[in-house]
C-alpha cells in the first residue's frame, strides 16, 4: 500500500510540474513566436530597384503588391475636398518596414500597425468618426463562398445589418459600382470563409489574407461626405 500510495504521489508531482511548464511556455513562448512573425513580415526584402510616385493609396496598393503583404486603408477627412499629393518612394533594396517608414515620412498625417499580419493605415488625426465607427462595428455573422466577384463581396459587406443600420444612423450612402473589369474578377479563395462576431475591419483584413487581392480602402466622399465607398 505504501508503495502505490509514492507511485501516486509521485504522478501528481511529475503532472503539477508537466502543467507549470505549459503555463510557462504559453506565456513567455506564445508572444515571442507573435513578435518573430511580425519581424518576418516587416524583414521582407523587394529585390527590384525603382522608384515610385504616386499618392498614398496607389503607393500602398504597390508595397502590398510587391510584398504580397495584406495592407488596408482607412482614409482621413483632410482627403474629402483638396487633391492627395503625390509621394516618391525608391524602393532600392529595401525592407518592408523601411519602406513603410519612408513613405510616411512624406506623408505625416497617417501611421501604421501590424494586426495579425495585415498592415493596417489609419489617420494620427483628422480620423473621420464614421469610417472609424462603421470599420469597428461588430457584425453578428459574414460568410464568403467562392466564386464570387469582388463587387458582389463588397456588396455582401455594405449591406449587412448592423453596417447599414450605422450608415443610416450617420445619413451616410453607401456607394458599390464596378468601375473596371478587376471590379467582376473572381475573389479566388482556397475554401469558404464563415466568421462570427467580428467587426468589419476584422473581415477585410481576414479577405485580404485569404484571397489573391492584398489591398483595402474606405473613404467618405460628395459636396457633404455624403458617400461611403469600400474598394479591395
Amino acid at each position: 500500500m505504501e508503495i502505490r500510495k509514492g507511485e501516486s504521489e509521485m504522478k501528481r508531482t511529475k503532472c503539477k510540474y508537466l502543467s507549470i511548464l505549459v503555463i510557462m511556455y504559453i506565456v513567455y513562448a506564445g508572444p515571442s513566436l507573435a513578435q518573430d512573425k511580425a519581424q518576418e513580415i516587416t524583414d521582407q526584402y523587394f529585390r527590384k530597384s525603382e522608384t515610385s510616385v504616386g499618392t498614398l493609396p496607389q503607393l500602398l496598393q504597390e508595397i502590398s503588391s510587391a510584398f504580397r503583404v495584406p495592407i488596408g486603408l482607412e482614409k482621413s477627412t483632410l482627403n474629402f475636398r483638396s487633391p492627395e499629393r503625390e509621394i516618391e518612394v525608391n524602393l532600392k533594396q529595401g525592407n518592408l518596414q523601411q519602406t513603410l517608414d519612408k513613405v510616411f515620412e512624406q506623408n505625416g498625417n497617417y501611421r501604421w500597425r501590424l494586426t495579425n499580419g495585415v498592415i493596417n493605415v489609419f489617420p494620427k488625426a483628422n480620423r473621420d468618426p464614421v469610417l472609424e465607427d462603421i470599420l469597428d462595428t461588430q457584425v453578428e455573422k459574414f460568410s464568403l463562398e467562392p466564386g464570387v466577384s469582388r463587387l458582389s463581396v463588397r456588396d455582401a459587406m455594405l449591406g449587412l445589418p448592423e453596417i447599414k443600420a450605422k450608415l443610416t444612423l450617420a445619413n451616410v450612402t453607401a456607394v458599390n459600382v464596378g468601375t473596371w473589369h478587376a471590379d467582376f474578377d473572381e475573389v479566388k479563395l482556397a475554401s469558404s470563409i464563415i466568421l462570427e462576431k467580428v467587426t468589419l475591419r476584422e473581415i477585410l483584413n481576414h479577405i485580404a489574407k485569404e484571397c489573391d487581392y492584398k489591398f483595402w480602402v474606405v473613404e467618405r466622399w460628395g459636396e457633404q461626405n455624403e458617400f461611403v465607398t469600400l474598394r479591395f
